[in-house]
């Protein structure tokens, strides 16, 4: 109760938009500069936070107050310095919850995989099955391991046009973007498909379908699954109907090529807690991930995809 008064005291100060004080803009130009040099290279943007906010305002270290119109790209979902989040993480702080590893779980675990899977599974999903992890390539990663193992020894994947799955050395292979890859080895086989069209619907659909009828022709059974972002979000923010996922998804049922739907940044941001519930996939989806807003991250998969043991493992869940 303290820590919660305290804070709402500090939030106080925190009520419009201030520029930064003269006193203090020196050593914050000098902060930036340093932590730059730390980190090999110059931050994005010239942010750095003190701490404190209000909702949709944002102090940083020079004092300045200003709108996050970026939310931590989905993180910051519940506002900056939110006082019930910080009543949530003062029970985590005294229950244990900084080590849940691999060996050592305990009931909050347990509370948030049953949460997770019963939400999942509310509209005739059949992701039954849970693996939290601390970030959502971690998430993605277990994610393509099941496959490539359910599959084996298929070693190849189809993705979208303009996808972003995260920055490990395979995940970088599989996100649309050359520069993130630069310099990197060969790691994944991707096939492409392009992304929806709105200003032009059918022939689009119909020209994703094309492409990825082309792919499975050209490397019959070689394909592990297919990585779905519903609305893409690095790509553009682009979206698309029930009926263009519908179309893809009949062709890689007819192969038994599972269906991966990327959820990183889609969860909790649609009209459902699960954009494949927006969309009414529920029955379609093989596994899913989340992350980003969530905290903690997870994928969810069904009986198909459950791993053998030593597959999947973490230190901090």
């Amino acid at each position: 109760r303290l820590i919660r008064e305290a804070v709402s005291e500090h939030q106080r100060s925190v009520k419009g938009v201030r520029p930064a004080q003269k006193s203090r803009q020196a050593e914050y130009e000098e902060r930036l500069t340093r932590f730059g040099q730390l980190r090999g290279g110059g931050l994005y943007y010239p942010y750095l936070a003190s701490g404190l906010g209000n909702g949709a305002l944002v102090e940083l270290a020079d004092g300045s107050v200003k709108y996050d119109m970026i939310s931590g790209i989905g993180v910051h979902v519940c506002g900056h310095s939110n006082v019930d989040l910080i009543d949530v993480l003062v029970q985590a702080s005294v229950a244990d919850t900084v080590m849940q590893g691999n060996l050592q779980q305990d009931v909050n675990s347990l509370r948030l995989c049953d949460e997770l899977v019963t939400a999942a599974c509310e509209s005739g999903g059949k992701l039954q099955h849970c693996f939290l992890s601390t970030s959502g390539a971690t998430a993605n990663e277990n994610a393509l391991k099941m496959m490539f193992q359910m599959r084996s020894p298929a070693d190849r994947l189809l993705a979208f046009n303009n996808c972003f799955a995260g920055r490990t050395i395979a995940l970088a292979q599989l996100t649309d973007r050359p520069g993130n890859r630069d310099g990197l080895p060969t790691t994944l086989a991707v096939d492409y498909v392009p992304f929806f069209d709105a200003d032009d619907p059918q022939a689009s659909t119909a020209r994703s379908v094309a492409a990825l009828r082309a792919h499975l022709a050209r490397y019959p059974q070689r394909h592990a699954g297919m990585c779905m972002e519903l609305i893409q979000g690095e790509g553009g923010y682009y979206a698309a109907p029930r009926e263009f996922f519908v179309a893809l998804i009949e062709c890689l049922r007819k192969e038994d090529i599972p269906v991966f739907v990327d959820e990183i940044q889609t969860f909790g941001r649609t009209t459902r807690l699960f954009a494949f519930q927006h969309l009414e996939l529920d029955e379609f989806v093989d596994v899913v991930t989340i992350g980003k807003m969530s905290q903690v991250c997870a994928t969810l998969f069904s009986d198909e995809l459950k791993p053998r043991p030593g597959l999947v493992s973490q230190t901090f869940t």
